[in-house]
């Protein structure tokens, strides 16, 4: 065996010259271990194979192997931090007795890199390859900044500094000058080599510049470089942070390097403090595999990980590929066929290597470009036929932020395809030249920090010869659904001749093809289902006016460049795009060559836009071609969207409604098989998680996130059911149908919060219930549900399932993909529930457990996701207000006292101001209580003086309907227990239930009004039933009016006094109320004067001279089993 590559490939030179290459070609096995570079794997024409005789370079089988570009440090040799100079410097007292230094220098490690200038365009030309990193476990440490999460903004533009337009290069000489109102630079003072990381301009001016110098006195900050537009404020907030800062040590997992005294200084995260970590640092600084004009080379089953500059450089030559590797932590970039440079603005003719073929690879924390591809030949336009294929490409463009996409497609005839693609801060493609093909990839979450940018990304508006790429069968989804300005596919700046066909847009938060002022894009066949905007055709630069881009900035440039090519006349770019013959005869200021024909747009939960047309497009000047479009407000067929299957069904609506519509493979879209070597871990599982904070203590009214790690870092796993994934940055616990989830932790009284995330689709019975102390009989339970009507309800059950409390919300309260704050607080039996810091509920369990566990089921909906779980210790802190009543209704002129309940109920912060929306409707004084001034309705807010956040509204409505309750949603007002209960109907209807002997009276004082009620009759009816209905009772007493059944078959209506002495009664020579029948009753009641009506005739008409001015107003039902009420309603007197 050979003791490195070098060995082996100038063994093969040998066995070349001597007797030329074996049938099959040559295989160098690599046998298990980790083998570190110390500089690139040189390969040139004489390494080539042959076709059928290749030179293999792979991992022997069943072993893993490891290309390193990294020195490894023992744990051993981080150390507490004694120097007191260094421990000055640091800001965080916690961090000063934690931090810990490993002397690099002493370990023979000296080469450390340096920060240098790079970002947008001009800025790439200070660029220097990129300094050491730190990585533990295999995750890559943070240089210590400020802000640890989230920037700031700078102030004012005291100089905006030189742009890329001046001369001389002067952007490379100084910079700006800003202003700041933060305080943090004070304590920078001793440091040297601070770098910003942000945008100080324009949206994609993304920029890492050095500070030159700091005046904390005036504060302000002058930077060391220009930016490519100088500093300036726009209508995208600018944003930066700092970083390669000692003082700013504070966050677990932040290190410093100290380049003079070659120190590593470090504050242990959760896999440090594991047994046996890994700790790496970076140390090779050219490609670790470098092809030059070679062919026929393989190299698979192999992870490369770990240099500051590339995994691979491939230029010229053919058919050489990387297979099922894994490609990791480089910082520069990934691979790069046919070019050295990742710059996007750079001439990609590079050299014309052929063949090349990323396959089947996992590619992922790479700090540039992960792959880019060119090739082909823009004179013949021969294509280069190079691909990346089935491959994971994620988490790339972080040190290279902007324009540094997943793939990068360039030359002529490229390709990739069916490769999945996600996790970046810019665009996920980005294409320029001719004829490339994307094809069958899944593509999501790109384009999270940056805007005015798309998944897909083109720019050859100057260059219109550039066309002919084609964008099928790709599956867009989740991106930009919170972020302006990010499309899906984006041909920019008037490019021309594209074909995007048979894709699907899925939860596009802006425009899903966004098409800014070209012509002969051809937009075919494709699925759009949430998407805000399915097209757009952007009409922001069209127009012939001189100061318009076209006349101004652009035609001059294509009469020179058709002038220069002789209108491509006689070349391959005519022959294959006639369409060019007629460049300057078409309309090049408002095109009207684009299409948008047999499209599919469905939008079950989020609107399209109002500016969309009845095809799903923006057009504002009616440009584009349309036919055929199927726009639908019902699924056009998917087998199971909730689900995330896509595919379409047999039977789909969409195979009607457009003949001939094809039937998108979407179960081929993306990886198919294995993306890596095959000794990786198909998933991660969770281990363990560790939490930073031993002791915290907090001010009144500010709150704390609690440093949490699972781990390990990049777990992904638990079972088949529960999982975490990653979304936006953030890692999510995520259950799936009928799964439930506890704590292993017992808690007896607690405050409860997490973030809730739903899925994309909540349909109807979906349930949520969060278990309260589980132990061996159960659990108290807050449960949310949906209902088949389209409402909802939050309950409170017991351990026996009895429902508690319900509370129901008149749609459904949990809308899909939508993430959500949830509180809960329990003490002893009382139980109260927040969204979004709004109270939900509130009940109490007298059975509860004293201790047990707390956790999480789902039933009737595809997953749900819980992220940011905390328990913390009950406090005495207000969380929230409760009124008594969430409406009201009140006649002009009358007043109410309104009623608060604080939570929880022995907080001393009960204290609130009270305000109205409008006065004009109903004022409130400081005392809370509430006068009708005119018909109307408003909004009366409880505030709390001590934390204005918490705050609670009650609706008032001030009409002649002075209260109404139909019992849908609960009492309101009316005392709900065993004997006066709401009961449901077969039909789903609710009423009012008052059983034998039991009284229901309104909590509210009435004086003169009208009442209407339905009063549904049981099926037996008693020969000595009475009902009677209590008007303005008292702690005295009141007037009733009274029906009942006698033992001879007949009945009698009778007012009453509030002595009980009968004032008028009214026989009748029937029982006038049938057994299970129901009956409109009104009660008019002017003050002594009453009348009722039963069925709009009067039966029963008197006065009490000594009646209550006011009082209450009920039921009382004796002898009968039971009397229902519905729909009650109080009015005023007409």
């Amino acid at each position: 065996p050979f003791k490195t590559l070098e060995k082996a490939r100038d063994a093969i030179r040998k066995l070349k010259a001597k007797d030329g290459l074996p049938a099959g070609g040559v295989t160098v096995y690599l046998r298990e271990g980790r083998y570190e570079r110390s500089g690139s794997f040189d390969l040139k024409e004489q390494d080539s194979g042959e076709a059928g005789k290749p030179i293999k370079y792979t991992a022997y089988p069943g072993e893993k192997v490891t290309l390193s570009g990294s020195k490894r440090i023992e744990k051993s040799a981080f150390t507490p931090v004694t120097d007191q100079a260094i421990l000055n410097r640091i800001i965080s007292p916690e961090a000063r007795q934690k931090v810990l230094v490993a002397d690099l220098a002493g370990q023979g490690i000296t080469d450390y890199g340096e920060q240098s200038r790079h970002g947008y365009y001009l800025a790439n030309d200070l660029s220097k390859v990129p300094p050491m990193e730190l990585y533990v476990n295999g995750q890559g440490m943070t240089l210590a900044r400020w802000p640890n999460q989230g920037t700031v903004q700078m102030d004012e533009i005291i100089d905006p500094g030189p742009t890329r337009k001046d001369p001389n290069g002067e952007v490379h000489t100084r910079g700006g000058t800003f202003s700041y109102t933060y305080d943090r630079p004070q304590y920078w003072t001793q440091a040297d080599d601070i770098w910003l990381d942000g945008i100080f301009g324009y949206s994609w001016e993304w920029s890492y510049n050095k500070i030159a110098s700091i005046d904390t006195a005036a504060k302000t900050i002058t930077l060391r470089y220009g930016e490519m537009s100088g500093l300036l404020k726009n209508w995208y907030p600018d944003f930066h942070f700092a970083q390669n800062l000692l003082e700013e040590i504070d966050m677990p997992g932040e290190y410093y390097i100290d380049r003079q005294a070659g120190k590593l200084y470090f504050l242990p995260n959760a896999e440090f403090t594991a047994a046996n970590p890994t700790i790496e640092v970076t140390m090779l600084k050219t490609p670790m595999i470098n092809a030059l004009n070679a062919s026929y080379i393989d190299f698979s089953e192999l992870v490369m990980e770990d240099g500051r500059d590339s995994a691979a450089v491939i230029m010229g030559g053919s058919h050489v590929r990387i297979l099922n590797s894994e490609i990791r932590n480089f910082t520069n970039s990934g691979v790069l066929v046919n070019t050295q440079s990742r710059f996007y603005y750079n001439d990609f003719q590079g050299v014309p290597g052929t063949d090349h073929a990323i396959v089947s690879t996992h590619i992922h924390h790479i700090g540039g470009t992960a792959v880019t591809l060119t090739g082909g030949d823009k004179t013949t336009l021969q294509p280069g036929n190079n691909v990346v294929e089935n491959s994971h490409i994620h988490d790339f463009a972080y040190y290279h932020k902007a324009y540094n996409p997943g793939v990068l497609l360039s030359g002529v005839g490229n390709r990739m395809a069916h490769n999945e693609l996600h996790d970046a801060p810019h665009p996920g493609v980005l294409i320029f030249g001719n004829d490339h093909v994307v094809e069958y990839n899944n593509i999501y979450d790109v384009c999270k920090t940056f805007s005015d940018l798309g998944a897909i990304y083109m720019n050859a508006g100057e260059t219109p010869q550039q066309r002919g790429t084609v964008i099928r069968r790709n599956y867009f989804h989740n991106i930009g659904e919170s972020k302006a300005g990010v499309e899906g596919v984006y041909p920019d700046n008037f490019t021309m001749g594209l074909q995007i066909d048979e894709n699907i847009f899925y939860k596009m938060g802006n425009s899903a093809i966004k098409n800014n002022g070209g012509a002969h894009i051809l937009s075919r066949n494709n699925i759009f289902v949430d998407s805000k905007v399915p097209y757009d055709y952007a009409d922001i630069y069209l127009g012939d006016q001189p100061d318009n881009q076209i006349p101004k900035n652009y035609m001059p440039k294509w009469q020179a460049l058709f002038a220069a090519n002789n209108d491509f006349v006689g070349t391959p770019y005519l022959t294959k795009y006639p369409e060019l013959a007629n460049f300057f005869t078409e309309n090049r200021y408002y095109p009207d060559t684009n299409t948008f024909q047999g499209n599919v747009i469905y939008n079950p939960t989020i609107p399209r836009s109002t500016t969309t047309n009845a095809d799903g497009a923006y057009d504002k000047f009616g440009l584009v071609q349309y036919a055929n479009n199927f726009v639908t407000t019902e699924d056009p067929g998917f087998v199971d969207l909730a689900g995330g299957d896509l595919s379409l069904r047999p039977d789909a609506a969409v195979f009607s409604a457009i003949p001939g519509f094809p039937n998108i493979p979407f179960g081929e879209i993306g990886i198919n098989g294995r993306a890596g070597t095959s000794t990786g871990q198909d998933s991660h599982p969770v281990q363990g998680v560790a939490v930073y904070n031993d002791d915290v203590t907090v001010d009144r009214w500010k709150t704390v996130k609690l440093q949490t790690a699972v781990l390990p870092w990049n777990a992904d796993h638990l079972d088949a059911n529960r999982s975490i994934v990653k979304v936006d940055e953030n890692r999510w616990y995520k259950l799936l149908n009928g799964a439930s989830a506890l704590s292993s932790k017992k808690f007896s009284d607690y405050e409860l919060t997490f973030k809730l995330k739903t899925p994309a689709t909540i349909g109807e019975n979906a349930t949520l219930y969060i278990f309260d102390r589980q132990a061996g009989n159960g659990s108290s339970r807050i449960g949310y549900k949906t209902r088949a009507d389209g409402t909802s309800s939050w309950l409170l059950y017991n351990s026996a399932w009895s429902v508690l409390k319900e509370v129901k919300m008149p749609e459904h309260d949990l809308k899909p993909g939508t993430e959500y704050a949830v509180k809960m607080l329990v003490k002893g039996g009382d139980i109260s529930m927040y969204l979004n810091g709004e109270f939900r509920m509130k009940g109490t369990d007298p059975g509860h457990n004293p201790e047990g566990q707390v956790g999480f089921y789902v039933n009737n909906v595809s997953d749900m996701m819980f992220d940011d779980i905390q328990f913390k210790a009950l406090t005495t802190v207000l969380a929230g207000i409760i009124p008594a009543d969430n409406k009201i209704r009140l006649a002009a002129g009358e007043s109410k006292q309104l009623q608060l309940t604080f939570d929880p109920a022995d907080t001393p912060d009960t204290d609130v101001t009270w305000q109205s929306a409008n006065p004009s409707v109903a004022e409130v004084n400081d005392t809370g209580v509430v006068s009708a001034v005119y018909e109307g309705e408003t909004v009366i807010t409880a505030e709390s003086k001590v934390n204005p956040l918490i705050k609670a509204d009650i609706a008032v409505t001030v009409s002649n309907i002075m209260h109404e309750t139909d019992f849908e949603t609960g009492g309101n007002g009316w005392p709900v227990d065993p004997n006066r209960s709401i009961a449901a109907d077969p039909d789903g209807n609710r009423r009012y239930k008052i059983l034998n002997g039991a009284t229901g009276l309104l909590d509210r004082n009435f004086s003169s009004y009208q009442l209407e009620f339905k009063l549904k009759t049981p099926s037996v009816m008693p020969n000595d039933g009475v009902l009677y209905i209590f008007d303005r009772q008292d702690a005295a007493g009141s007037t009733r009016i009274g029906y009942k059944t006698k033992a001879d078959g007949t009945s009698a209506w009778m007012l009453y006094d509030t002595a009980w002495q009968k004032i008028k009664e009214e026989a009748l020579p029937a029982q006038d109320l049938q057994p299970d029948t129901e009956y409109g009753v009104k009660a008019v009641v002017k003050d002594g004067d009453i009348q009722l009506y039963v069925n709009g005739e009067l039966r029963l008409s008197g006065t009490d001279p000594g009646h209550k001015p006011s009082g209450k107003v009920g039921f009382y039902v004796s002898g009968f089993d039971y009397m229902l009420f519905d729909d009650i309603r109080f009015s005023v007197v007409p």
